[in-house]
């Protein structure tokens, strides 16, 4: 076959290959592997419901795991830290995540917690390990919530603040205000064109809705102007139309991260087809054998 001829058919073909737009892509934080348990954190928040805490508890573990060169003498690590915050309370205590990182790193007072603590919890000397490494000032940069909860949400903005703590590797706590519930989040897919999340990767560590012990991974939607999770993630069914309230809210974050930074980024270089990569191999294969022959006969 002629050389020349071959490349114009490599050509032709090209120009008929389907190519998908930029396909949606998936990010987890630091370390994480949904199919292997021990790569991540999903505290029992029993005996008593305290899913914040649990959920703050896991980012708090996988923080440290991931992110922290030195770790303070003495400082609890993985399913120890949901505990030692038992360890002080001898009823449930109500809250947000990001108290709960601000307890641990040192500067937010237990007492401000909604429960009511153990008469010995003083001489526990639990919370405050980073307080001799951090001011109150950077904690409170580090440990925060990015607000959802108001008339400007925008499915959108938050997507870009789970897309940025997921790029730095950071795991963090998500709200659903109307089951008062927080899940866990160590992983998103994104969809490059809507800069939308369509699914996430959690763990519901009081099984609300989620009935496994596991991560689980929950199909997103848009639903008017907020991101809501509608049920299990499946390939076949992506719940059009679907409005159960399950409304993501205030995303609770532990990290070096800033809000006026929060950029989706994506080359949005198109990806060939699945079909199309079996014609492009073997059109490159005869390329090869054109160009091959067509030296042998000059050789000749």
């Amino acid at each position: 076959m002629n050389t020349r001829k071959t490349l114009s058919l490599l050509a032709l073909s090209l120009s008929a290959t389907p190519f998908a737009v930029a396909a949606e892509f998936t990010l987890f934080a630091a370390g994480v592997n949904p199919n292997d348990i021990s790569t991540y954190y999903n505290a029992d928040q029993w005996p008593y419901p305290t899913c914040w805490a649990a959920a703050g508890s896991n980012v708090v573990a996988h923080w440290q795991d991931h992110h922290v060169e030195n770790l303070p003498e003495g400082t609890p690590t993985g399913t120890k830290v949901y505990e030692s915050f038992l360890d002080l309370f001898s009823t449930p205590a109500g809250g947000n995540s990001h108290y709960f990182y601000q307890w641990w790193l040192g500067y937010y007072p237990p007492t401000s917690f909604n429960g009511t603590l153990k008469e010995n919890w003083e001489s526990l000397g639990i919370g405050g390990y980073y307080e001799d490494i951090y001011s109150w000032s950077e904690i409170q940069d580090m440990a925060w919530l990015h607000y959802t909860g108001n008339s400007d949400y925008s499915a959108r903005h938050a997507s870009r603040a789970i897309y940025y703590a997921l790029q730095n590797g950071y795991s963090f706590a998500i709200g659903v205000p109307n089951l008062r519930h927080a899940f866990t989040v160590y992983g998103a897919t994104f969809d490059p064109e809507t800069e939308l999340v369509t699914s996430l990767y959690l763990c519901d560590s009081g099984e609300v809705i989620f009935k496994k012990e596991s991560m689980s991974r929950a199909r997103v939607n848009q639903v008017g102007n907020k991101l809501c999770v509608v049920g299990y993630y499946a390939e076949e069914n992506d719940f059009v139309g679907v409005d159960n309230g399950r409304y993501l809210d205030n995303i609770y974050f532990l990290g070096n991260t800033e809000t006026e930074t929060l950029d989706f980024v994506y080359s949005g270089v198109p990806i060939p087809e699945p079909s199309a990569f079996a014609l492009l191999a073997g059109l490159g294969v005869l390329v090869f054998a054109g160009g091959r022959r067509h030296r042998q006969s000059r050789e000749i």
